[in-house]
């Protein structure tokens, strides 16, 4: 029997949902790991997940609304043909301008508005950052070469954290607006039968415009051959930590810079917030399944001697960067009879970590079950 999900307030209040919710991922916790309780973050994280969750769903219900309006597809696509930020997804933002698309823009409003109050609002000032809501369809290429679009109604996945086994619940949309759940949705579903896939963008600042980083390739140069640099020469991402429903595989760099000791350190967040670091490359997950050997080029630390004098070693976190509502890990490094640590945001361990000295960048060789790279010191 196919069970439904109403978004409030026309059938479940938001105090009842998050309860709900909160209810069943401490359950699941609880039966994974009865003997050690939850800490405080990882409470935080758990409410962070039920709040996306119940918000996004709110989101895709107004979405599916829409979902035999011809023309209202016809906009969604155009909006995904874009690919603003490499990745076949909208904004609602975007879906939401009047100037572009006034009737289906002021459609979409009135359902959004008439699901929820506060709901255009509802990932504002998170922490004092803005988060955006986005669609997007995992091979949509793919489904458009083979004739796979538009031919049937789309099963909706609500993606605010990884799922252990890479399925997610499905959901369509009854005459009442509710969202009822179908089937659970893997990647090879999603290979051939078109999923609109309801998260949050990654890419975007708090004015949700593409970040600065994004918009140039050649944002990480700048190089002033004022002293050496340590370089990421050569990558290859192996293994799969972003799941098929996020796209791409965000390979990030956090990397800190310090003396024998980090009585003196300096951290390199490459222009992005605190537990983000700065993007290597984003491997598409053809990239990863055929092992693609990539290019960089990118500066690990640029004219070292001038950037970071006194501080001769890098330390660094090599991970896949998932937004919030992914909670953090801890990145720890030791040297000196010292240790220093650091939140990176990732669902998944990170692909390595080490502290090496600066010249030694000239040889340092990574290969392990999910990356190998290389780097120079020039």
């Amino acid at each position: 029997m196919k069970e439904s999900f109403a978004p409030p307030p026309a059938k479940l209040g938001l105090g009842l949902i998050l309860l709900s919710l909160l209810f069943v991922i401490s359950c699941e916790d609880q039966t994974l790991n009865d003997e050690q309780p939850l800490n405080i973050s990882e409470v935080t994280n758990q409410r962070d997940v039920a709040f996306a969750t119940e918000n996004l769903s709110i989101y895709g219900a107004s979405l599916l609304t829409f979902q035999k309006d011809s023309d209202f597809r016809k906009v969604l696509y155009a909006g995904i043909e874009d690919a603003f930020d490499g990745e076949r997804n909208v904004l609602f933002k975007t879906l939401l301008q009047e100037d572009k698309n006034p009737i289906q823009a002021r459609k979409l409003t009135s359902s959004l508005l008439g699901s929820k109050e506060g709901i255009m609002n509802a990932f504002a000032n998170i922490e004092g950052k803005n988060y955006y809501p986005q669609l997007f369809i995992p091979f949509y290429d793919e489904l458009k070469a083979n004739g796979k679009l538009s031919i049937k109604d789309p099963v909706l996945v609500i993606y605010a954290t990884d799922s252990p086994n890479s399925e997610y619940q499905g959901y369509s949309i009854n005459n009442n607006g509710d969202l009822v759940k179908t089937q659970m949705v893997s990647e090879a579903y999603a290979i051939d039968n078109e999923v609109w896939v309801i998260s949050i963008n990654e890419r975007v600042d708090n004015d949700g415009n593409l970040l600065d980083m994004y918009k140039d390739a050649s944002t990480n140069s700048g190089r002033t051959m004022a002293s050496p640099s340590a370089i990421v020469d050569r990558m290859t991402c192996k293994c799969n930590k972003e799941s098929w429903a996020a796209g791409a595989s965000e390979v990030n760099i956090i990397t800190v810079t310090s003396d024998f000791g980090f009585f003196e350190y300096d951290i390199n967040l490459y222009g992005k917030g605190d537990n983000e670091g700065g993007e290597i490359h984003k491997f598409s997950r053809s990239d990863v399944s055929n092992k693609r050997n990539i290019d960089l080029n990118f500066f690990i630390i640029n004219d070292w001697d001038e950037r970071a004098p006194n501080t001769p070693y890098g330390s660094y976190v090599i991970f896949e960067y998932d937004t919030w509502p992914t909670g953090t890990r801890t990145a720890t490094w030791e040297l000196g009879g010292a240790t220093l640590s650091w939140l990176y945001r990732s669902a998944d361990g990170f692909y390595d970590k080490q502290t090496v000295f600066k010249t030694n960048f000239s040889f340092h060789s990574v290969n392990n079950g999910c990356i190998e790279w290389t780097s120079q010191y020039q």
